[in-house]
């Protein structure tokens, strides 16, 4: 285990009581951290990782929606003449 790239994180506060050490090396206590493109906070509070998922998505589906809106449009003006 690499004591200087592995940290440490406490569910529910911030701080931890007691230290965790390997090898001599103490272990950072961290706040946050990101795992699979999802960001893991101390506290459980999932609300921002909700909503830059959502924003995300809201993203990809915009090209979608202003493709659906020319297709409407052609077909219109295809239906008329």
């Amino acid at each position: 285990m690499n004591a200087d790239k592995t940290k440490t994180m406490v569910f529910g506060d911030k701080q931890i009581s007691s230290k965790i050490c390997i090898d001599g090396v103490e272990l950072e206590n961290v706040e946050k951290f990101t795992y699979l493109e999802s960001n893991v906070i101390y506290d459980l509070d999932c609300s921002k990782e909700i909503a830059v998922r959502i924003a995300k998505a809201m993203a990809n589906l915009r090209p979608c929606t202003r493709f659906g809106k020319v297709r409407r449009l052609l077909w219109k003006q295809s239906s008329a003449s």
